[in-house]
Protein backbone atom coordinates (compact mmCIF):
# COMPACT_ATOMS: atom_id res chain seq x y z
CA UNK A 1 0.00 0.00 0.00
CA UNK A 2 3.04 2.27 0.36
CA UNK A 3 3.96 1.78 -3.31
CA UNK A 4 7.32 0.26 -2.36
CA UNK A 5 6.91 -2.46 -4.93
CA UNK A 6 10.60 -3.30 -5.42
CA UNK A 7 10.90 -3.90 -1.68
CA UNK A 8 7.73 -5.99 -1.79
CA UNK A 9 9.08 -8.07 -4.68
CA UNK A 10 12.25 -8.82 -2.73
CA UNK A 11 10.25 -9.83 0.36
CA UNK A 12 7.80 -11.97 -1.61
CA UNK A 13 10.59 -13.74 -3.49
CA UNK A 14 12.39 -14.47 -0.21
CA UNK A 15 9.16 -15.86 1.26
CA UNK A 16 8.66 -18.04 -1.82
CA UNK A 17 12.22 -19.35 -1.51
CA UNK A 18 11.43 -20.33 2.08
CA UNK A 19 8.24 -22.10 1.01
CA UNK A 20 6.02 -19.54 2.73
CA UNK A 21 5.23 -17.19 -0.11
CA UNK A 22 2.22 -16.64 -2.27
CA UNK A 23 3.21 -16.19 -5.90
CA UNK A 24 0.06 -14.15 -6.56
CA UNK A 25 1.38 -11.34 -4.39
CA UNK A 26 4.66 -11.43 -6.27
CA UNK A 27 2.75 -11.13 -9.56
CA UNK A 28 0.76 -8.24 -8.07
CA UNK A 29 3.93 -6.45 -6.97
CA UNK A 30 5.62 -6.92 -10.36
CA UNK A 31 2.56 -5.57 -12.13
CA UNK A 32 2.22 -2.59 -9.82
CA UNK A 33 5.94 -1.84 -10.27
CA UNK A 34 5.30 -1.58 -14.02
CA UNK A 35 7.11 -4.84 -14.73
CA UNK A 36 4.20 -6.27 -16.72
CA UNK A 37 6.18 -8.81 -18.75
CA UNK A 38 7.59 -10.44 -15.62
CA UNK A 39 4.16 -10.32 -13.98
CA UNK A 40 2.48 -11.97 -16.96
CA UNK A 41 5.12 -14.70 -17.14
CA UNK A 42 4.70 -15.49 -13.45
CA UNK A 43 0.93 -15.39 -13.82
CA UNK A 44 1.04 -18.08 -16.52
CA UNK A 45 3.03 -20.28 -14.17
CA UNK A 46 0.62 -19.54 -11.32
CA UNK A 47 -2.40 -20.41 -13.48
CA UNK A 48 -0.89 -23.76 -14.42
CA UNK A 49 -0.16 -24.49 -10.77
CA UNK A 50 -3.67 -23.48 -9.70
CA UNK A 51 -5.23 -25.64 -12.41
CA UNK A 52 -3.54 -28.71 -10.89
CA UNK A 53 -4.62 -27.89 -7.33
CA UNK A 54 -8.29 -27.79 -6.41
CA UNK A 55 -7.46 -26.55 -2.90
CA UNK A 56 -6.16 -23.16 -4.09
CA UNK A 57 -8.46 -20.21 -3.58
CA UNK A 58 -9.16 -18.51 -6.89
CA UNK A 59 -8.82 -15.15 -5.15
CA UNK A 60 -5.06 -15.47 -5.51
CA UNK A 61 -5.51 -15.24 -9.27
CA UNK A 62 -7.81 -12.27 -8.77
CA UNK A 63 -5.06 -10.42 -6.89
CA UNK A 64 -2.67 -11.01 -9.75
CA UNK A 65 -5.20 -9.66 -12.27
CA UNK A 66 -5.93 -6.65 -10.06
CA UNK A 67 -2.24 -5.80 -10.21
CA UNK A 68 -2.32 -6.12 -13.99
CA UNK A 69 -5.38 -3.85 -14.18
CA UNK A 70 -7.64 -6.55 -15.63
CA UNK A 71 -10.77 -5.95 -13.56
CA UNK A 72 -12.98 -8.32 -15.54
CA UNK A 73 -10.66 -11.29 -15.03
CA UNK A 74 -10.15 -10.36 -11.37
CA UNK A 75 -13.90 -10.38 -10.76
CA UNK A 76 -14.28 -13.67 -12.66
CA UNK A 77 -11.86 -15.33 -10.26
CA UNK A 78 -13.49 -13.73 -7.23
CA UNK A 79 -16.82 -15.10 -8.41
CA UNK A 80 -15.28 -18.56 -8.70
CA UNK A 81 -13.90 -18.18 -5.20
CA UNK A 82 -17.36 -17.22 -4.00
CA UNK A 83 -18.85 -20.36 -5.57
CA UNK A 84 -16.20 -22.41 -3.74
CA UNK A 85 -16.83 -20.59 -0.44
CA UNK A 86 -13.29 -19.23 -0.41
CA UNK A 87 -12.03 -17.51 2.69
CA UNK A 88 -11.08 -14.36 0.75
CA UNK A 89 -14.77 -13.51 0.48
CA UNK A 90 -14.72 -12.41 4.12
CA UNK A 91 -12.37 -9.54 3.29
CA UNK A 92 -14.08 -8.06 0.23
CA UNK A 93 -15.32 -5.06 2.19
CA UNK A 94 -12.16 -4.30 4.14
CA UNK A 95 -9.18 -5.41 2.03
CA UNK A 96 -7.63 -2.40 0.28
CA UNK A 97 -6.45 -4.66 -2.55
CA UNK A 98 -10.02 -4.58 -3.84
CA UNK A 99 -10.30 -0.76 -3.89
CA UNK A 100 -9.92 -0.59 -7.68
CA UNK A 101 -12.95 -2.88 -8.05
CA UNK A 102 -15.33 -1.15 -5.65
CA UNK A 103 -17.25 0.80 -8.31
CA UNK A 104 -17.58 -2.16 -10.67
CA UNK A 105 -21.22 -3.36 -10.78
CA UNK A 106 -20.19 -7.04 -10.74
CA UNK A 107 -18.07 -6.47 -7.64
CA UNK A 108 -20.92 -4.64 -5.91
CA UNK A 109 -23.20 -7.55 -6.79
CA UNK A 110 -20.66 -10.02 -5.46
CA UNK A 111 -20.48 -8.14 -2.18
CA UNK A 112 -24.27 -8.22 -1.98
CA UNK A 113 -24.29 -11.97 -2.56
CA UNK A 114 -21.89 -12.57 0.32
CA UNK A 115 -23.89 -10.17 2.52
CA UNK A 116 -21.26 -7.43 2.56
CA UNK A 117 -23.13 -4.85 0.51
CA UNK A 118 -21.40 -1.46 0.63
Amino acid sequence: MKHRFDDAIAEFKMAEANGKGDRAWTVYAYAMAGRKTEAEQMLESLKKFAARRADIDKACLAWAYIGLGDKDRAIEYLEQDCENHGVAMTSLKSNPEYDSLRLEPRFVDLMRRVHLAP
